[in-house]
């Protein structure tokens, strides 16, 4: 990840439209298999990203094992 910034919120991928226990996000709304940042916080060299499951869906509707939701931030300077 080479944007620039040290935050990086995205959620695009929705958490994986289905979830496996254990495994994690199964399959992404562009219908990739096992998405590598599906879901979570990620640490790459000086930046953060976090990945939301967000509220909305996109084409397909359903989720499985994935429900919605709504992440809170604190930001804190050093």
């Amino acid at each position: 990840m080479k944007s620039g910034a040290d935050l990086t919120l995205a959620g695009h991928v929705h958490g994986g439209i289905i979830r496996l226990p254990f495994v994690g996000g199964l399959l992404s709304p562009n219908r990739t298999f096992f998405p590598k940042y599906d879901l979570g916080k990620f640490e790459i060299n000086d930046s953060v990203m976090i990945v939301s499951k967000g509220l909305g869906g996109s084409k397909v509707l359903v989720r499985i094992n994935c429900k919605p939701e709504i992440v809170n931030i604190i930001l804190k300077s050093e």
